[in-house]
C-alpha cells in the first residue's frame, strides 16, 4: 500500500527567455516551463483519508484514483547560476500569486511581469501545481482534473505550510516587502 506517486510527466510548452530576456544580475534570464503531471491516489491509504469524497470516487484496475495537475515552473535558464532552492507557491484559485505579493508584479494567474525581480535577482525556481478539484479551465489557471465520480463540487484539503526566513534579507530587502526590524 503507497499514498500514491506521480505515473508520468508531460511538458507542453517551454517559454524562453521570459520577461523579455531581462538579465536578472549574476543569475540571468529566467524560462517558464508548463506541463501536466499525471499520478494516482490510494483511497484507502491514512494519509489520504482527509482528502474529501476520494473515497467516492471511480477507481482504475489497481484500485486506485488516477489524477491529473497542470503545473509552472519558473527557473533560471542556467540552473548553475541559480541558488540551488525552490519556491513552492500554493495556487489560490489557480492563480500563481507569489510574483504579486513578493515582487511587486502585477496581479493575474500568468505571470507576465518580473516586477522588481526580487525573487529572480536571488536565483530562486518557483513552481505552482493545480490542487483544487473544481477551478474551471482557462485563464491559464492551474486545475486538478480526473477524479471522476465525486460531486461537481469536489474540493481537496491538504496541509500548506508557508515559510519565510527573513534573517537573510538585508535591510533594503526587508523594506523592498514590507517588513520591519
Amino acid at each position: 500500500m503507497s499514498v500514491g506517486s506521480v505515473q508520468r510527466i508531460e511538458m507542453t510548452e517551454r517559454e524562453s527567455p521570459v520577461f523579455g530576456g531581462t538579465e536578472f544580475g549574476a543569475v540571468g534570464p529566467y524560462e517558464r516551463l508548463h506541463g501536466t503531471l499525471f499520478g494516482e491516489l490510494d483511497p484507502t491509504h491514512p494519509l489520504n483519508a482527509g482528502i474529501v469524497n476520494l473515497d467516492r470516487t471511480a477507481r482504475n484496475a489497481q484500485g486506485n484514483v488516477e489524477y491529473r495537475s497542470d503545473f509552472r515552473i519558473l527557473k533560471p535558464l542556467d540552473l548553475d547560476r541559480g541558488n540551488g532552492c525552490l519556491v513552492y507557491d500554493v495556487p489560490n484559485r489557480g492563480n500563481q500569486p507569489i510574483l504579486p505579493r513578493l515582487n511587486g508584479a502585477p496581479d493575474g494567474g500568468h505571470p507576465q511581469h518580473a516586477g522588481n525581480g526580487f525573487l529572480m535577482r536571488r536565483g530562486f525556481t518557483v513552481v505552482w501545481s493545480g490542487w483544487q478539484g473544481d477551478v474551471p479551465p482557462g485563464n491559464d489557471g492551474l486545475t486538478l482534473a480526473g477524479m471522476s465520480g465525486c460531486p461537481p463540487s469536489f474540493g481537496q484539503e491538504a496541509i500548506a505550510r508557508d515559510n519565510i526566513f527573513y534573517s537573510a534579507l538585508a535591510g533594503a530587502d526587508r523594506q523592498q516587502i514590507g517588513m520591519r526590524r
